[in-house]
């Protein structure tokens, strides 16, 4: 092997050496999430399509007397087209990656003066964050209805999992007509997940579309928001709903309450048991997350952001079960992102404390907390039968019995049902043999169910269909 050789392996060494240390004494790893769109989410021939279809069903439907004349002076004021369901416990769940194009031809400007768009863009864009695919997979962000309606057309069938704008799909999509006479767009829905409401019927503010995908010209999971005020479905129809001083397409705001153009929020945190990756489609996203931990493990703590801002800073703790301070550090940042991700590792000490640590975060006045486990390695041994503890049936739908081995049935038995991230679900106390536990409650997915017994740890995986 040659000098040069040798040298280059030596400073690769060293330089892994000094990134780990560097990490276990705070510094934080990660940078911005860029979810950039480059070109128009529909296709001219698509657009044409599209308008062809929703004007020949309001048509129709007017024929039926389903679709009453538009009231053009009643104001609409929308909620947002956005939702996720109860057991995703994270503190926000998506950012934005474009407004609507002010302008007509070359060059872009959004309604706040600002570039956060692209050219030609019709509507706004929302993208969920952090783990789109995550996300995407447990059906965890459903779209609904940004004010009360009637469904005058719907696109579904094509594939949910495209990564860049020349798929050559169609998207999925729910197209509303409300009182005003105003149309709202909802596109790049999860193929089969549309609701089953059928054109014609009448929906509510809220109710339920479909499930954000990444159907159609898309480079990733979002939703893609768009608004006319009337036909033809054409620019000089179209709607910027937010107010802003550049906003040429619509004087007032249409919404309820409209957020702020940028607001620096702190998503989630969450703990790994590896470096996380972010990629499209599925099989390139590996979340590695892990709440359960040994001593002497190493723990990847990240945060994951929406507009981070320039010049604030994110404070971090972590406490031990009897809420001592085990470690704390603090991020400065110096850029401004509309989405990022930061990481820090630490290794648990090898006489690390028995139960369930606390993983704090502190950003702009907003404070979230997550917890993890420390066990002895025979507290979470799944595969021992002198503590065998069984969940049936599993899959389940409605409810679920727990049994447990002789050994263990005497003890005082406290359980947990937890999201795949840590979050808790459900707590009860001392459950019974053969207690039947409801969870038809719990939206269908993957879950984490804990016991807890002399200071002992059992997890057990939980299928809810």
């Amino acid at each position: 092997m040659s000098k040069f050789k040798i040298i280059t392996i030596l400073l690769i060494l060293l330089l892994n050496v000094y990134i780990s240390f560097s990490q276990e004494n705070g510094e934080s790893l990660g940078g911005e999430y860029i979810h950039q769109h480059t070109e128009n989410c529909v296709s001219t021939q698509d657009y044409n399509r599209i308008s062809k279809m929703l004007s020949d069903n309001i048509s129709s439907l007017q024929n039926q007397g389903v679709i009453k004349t538009a009231n053009k002076n009643q104001v609409i004021k929308f909620g947002f087209p956005l939702k996720k369901v109860d057991n995703l416990q994270w503190n926000n769940f998506y950012g934005i990656s474009g407004f609507v194009d002010q302008l007509d031809g070359s060059g872009v400007r959004d309604y706040n003066c600002g570039i956060r768009t692209y050219d030609e863009h019709y509507g706004v864009d929302y993208f969920t964050w952090p783990f789109q695919w995550y996300l995407v997979e447990n059906e965890l962000v459903h779209i609904v209805a940004a004010a009360d309606g009637i469904i005058i057309g719907k696109d579904d069938g094509n594939s949910s999992y495209n990564c860049d704008w020349d798929s050559g799909q169609d998207w999925n999509a729910v197209y509303l007509f409300h009182d005003n006479g105003s149309i709202s767009w909802y596109g790049h829905m999860k193929e089969n997940s549309l609701t089953e409401k059928q054109v014609g019927s009448s929906v509510l503010q809220g109710e339920y579309l479909g499930v954000v995908g990444s159907s159609g010209r898309s480079t990733g999971p979002h939703l893609h928001f768009e608004v006319y005020k009337d036909q033809p479905f054409t620019r000089a129809n179209l709607i910027e709903p937010h107010s802003g001083i550049c906003n040429d397409l619509s004087s007032e705001s249409w919404w309820e309450s409209q957020e702020s153009y940028k607001k620096a929020t702190i998503n989630t945190i969450l703990t790994h048991d590896d470096v996380i990756e972010l990629g499209c489609p599925t099989i390139n996203e590996k979340t590695n997350f892990q709440n359960d931990f040994k001593p002497g493990d190493r723990v990847y703590f990240s945060r994951f952001y929406k507009d981070q801002k320039q010049g604030t800073i994110s404070f971090q703790r972590v406490y031990k079960p009897n809420n001592t301070l085990w470690n704390q550090w603090q991020q400065n940042f110096n850029e401004n992102y509309d989405a990022s991700w930061w990481y820090n590792f630490y290794t648990l000490p090898s006489n690390a404390e028995s139960g369930e640590w606390t993983y704090e975060a502190v950003y702009e006045g907003t404070t979230l907390r997550h917890t993890f486990n420390v066990t002895s390695p025979s507290n979470v041994d799944d595969n021992n039968p002198e503590e065998k503890i069984e969940i049936s049936p599993n899959p389940a739908s409605d409810v679920f019995k727990v049994s447990f081995s002789k050994l263990i049935y005497s003890d005082m038995i406290d359980m947990e049902i937890k999201s795949l991230t840590g979050n808790i679900i459900t707590k009860i106390a001392d459950i019974q043999e053969n207690q039947e536990i409801q969870v038809d409650y719990l939206p269908k997915g993957m879950y984490l169910v804990q016991f807890r017994f002399n200071d002992n740890l059992y997890t057990k995986k939980l299928t809810i269909q």
